[in-house]
């Protein structure tokens, strides 16, 4: 399975089961593009600050996305300019992670897992998440495609790996967590398929895609995602460049993870 082949099937399983919206408004900050739809749903991107300023705009599409057809949105997430990916993403995440699936919240996935300890790969490092699998007694391996910016003495403290370790490191691996931005950067079908044998997976963060039936596919156990709550705030927010925890922290999201094991 390589990344081509599971966003057509990522964009298959959006396409068939879920309604096209226009987009009303959105906001493209440092940390996340945000996106509402005409039906009010709002979804976010996990964005690199960077590829905005080196890629541009060349087609005019981030100024007037409310004139785009949804059609052409969707398959955005598809664009070899990375941010269009974002946007595509973002507007996909609009109509798939609605509030009604708050209702599917089973709390922190990591307070599911066996406690006696294993072996962890952690894409993309996610502190609160490599402390936690810690204290659970898990020897935790975190990949970054940017070691440069992970301090020195956290990247030694914390078994910090670079992105081309990833195979050799999922070999033993019993827990996988994959950030939801590796769906707009298009590695994680790659990611999965190195990861078949892994008991245990789940995506993780602000970005996933609440796709059920498509990630259940792939045995993905926990899906997380975020919820806004007050779209008029977020969107202040995001403008301004903060990211998640100053969402979290000001009860703007509400973060919610579901069991696909029980679906």
């Amino acid at each position: 399975m390589n990344g081509v082949k599971f966003i057509n099937e990522f964009i298959r399983a959006f396409i068939e089961n879920y309604p096209r919206f226009r987009v009303s408004r959105w906001v493209y900050g440092d940390k996340y593009l945000a996106i509402e739809n005409e039906n009010y749903g709002l979804g976010f991107a996990h964005v690199d600050s960077v590829v905005k300023m080196v890629w541009r705009d060349p087609d005019n599409i981030l100024d007037r996305l409310d004139e785009v057809d949804p059609n052409d949105l969707t398959y955005l997430i598809q664009h070899p300019n990375p941010a269009y990916k974002y946007v595509g993403h973002a507007y996909i995440n609009s109509i798939v992670n609605s509030r009604d699936l708050v209702e599917l919240d089973i709390g922190d996935p990591l307070d599911k897992i066996p406690s006696n300890g294993g072996t962890a790969i952690v894409v993309g490092f996610i502190a609160p998440i490599v402390r936690k699998l810690k204290e659970l007694r898990y020897r935790v391996y975190a990949i970054e495609a940017s070691l440069d910016t992970i301090p020195g003495d956290i990247r030694y403290r914390d078994e910090i790996y670079p992105w081309w370790s990833y195979e050799d490191l999922v070999i033993d691996a019993d827990i996988l967590v994959l950030s939801g931005s590796t769906i707009s950067n298009n590695t994680i079908g790659y990611l999965l398929d190195k990861a078949r044998h892994v008991p245990m997976k789940m995506i993780l963060g602000p970005s996933t895609t609440l796709l059920i039936k498509l990630f259940k596919k792939y045995r993905v156990r926990f899906l997380g995602s975020s919820i806004s709550l007050d779209n008029d705030k977020v969107f202040k927010i995001v403008k301004e460049g903060y990211g998640y925890h100053t969402l979290k922290n000001m009860g703007l999201i509400k973060s919610i993870t579901i069991d696909l094991s029980h679906l």
